[in-house]
């Protein structure tokens, strides 16, 4: 449902209400399906504070059968999404929704289910690191590298504590130095590769350092956006642990995500 409908609807109600002499009613603008809920309950707490936000949380035996009344669905699935969840959450981007997936999101489980990966124009390869297979860098610091600075889901109201040196994994260009936030004690996943030659905007890079190796990795993976049919998919790779869901710059991105507000084409 369109920004605008929607808030169509809340006027709608309101007035209905009014006329009635009973309390407004409005739906949760925000549905969020998971199956791990203490960092989604921080992340909600926040766009509840910050975003004054209508947000549900739900799993995936409890998934509503109709999404029509939501402003968006955020996915943050560790687990295979089940075969009804997996549907509905591609039939609602491509019907209009803007559709958020954080973090494993696109990990290892989703190679079980047969439609999402490429739904997201993602193969994560299987076989040794070093060959470009799917890959864990485990407890480690990660910087989320803002690629496009001027761009609203980057940069509305976000504070940037510090600018590092990057260098693009998709590009030949020289390192730019840029504006960038740290995660401690988190999780960053290699090998997730683009396929399919699906358009999308990067937003962030990620880097890090591995403490197996003391490597340091860069690479253009932190966060984009699809266009799917009528709507749009954002996925953020950042969200390992409660504590990334506790950084205020880190809830304004995705806050930025939901309120967001495409221009026309």
């Amino acid at each position: 449902m369109g920004h605008r409908a929607f808030a169509g609807l809340i006027l709608l109600a309101a007035c209905s209400a009014l006329a009635s002499g009973e309390p407004a009613r409005v739906e949760p603008r925000v549905l969020i399906v998971c199956d791990e809920r203490v960092q989604m309950d921080a992340l909600a707490k926040f766009l509840r504070d910050s975003g004054k936000l209508e947000v549900e949380i739900v799993d995936q035996e409890t998934f509503p059968a109709t999404t029509d009344d939501f402003r968006a669905i955020i996915d943050y699935v560790h687990k295979p999404f089940t075969d009804r969840v997996e549907k509905a959450l591609i039939d609602y981007a491509e019907n209009g929704g803007r559709l958020i997936s954080l973090h494993h999101s696109i990990s290892s489980s989703k190679r079980l289910n047969k439609f999402w990966l490429g739904f997201c124009g993602t193969t994560l390869p299987t076989g040794p690191r070093e060959q470009g297979g799917w890959f864990v860098v485990g407890n480690t610091t990660a910087s989320l590298v803002n690629l496009r600075p001027g761009h609203y889901v980057t940069s509305h109201n976000v504070k940037y504590p510090k600018r590092i040196s990057y260098v693009s994994s998709e590009s030949l260009r020289e390192p730019q130095v840029l504006p960038a936030l740290e995660l401690p004690r988190t999780e960053v996943f290699l090998g997730q590769q683009f396929s399919g030659g699906q358009p999308r905007e990067i937003l962030f890079g990620l880097a890090c350092v591995d403490p197996k190796t003391s490597q340091t990795i860069m690479i253009d993976r932190g966060g984009w956006i699809q266009r799917k049919g009528r709507g749009r998919h954002l996925y953020f790779q950042l969200g390992h642990a409660t504590g990334d869901f506790q950084n205020a710059a880190y809830c304004q991105i995705l806050l930025n995500a939901l309120t967001w507000e495409p221009p026309p084409e």
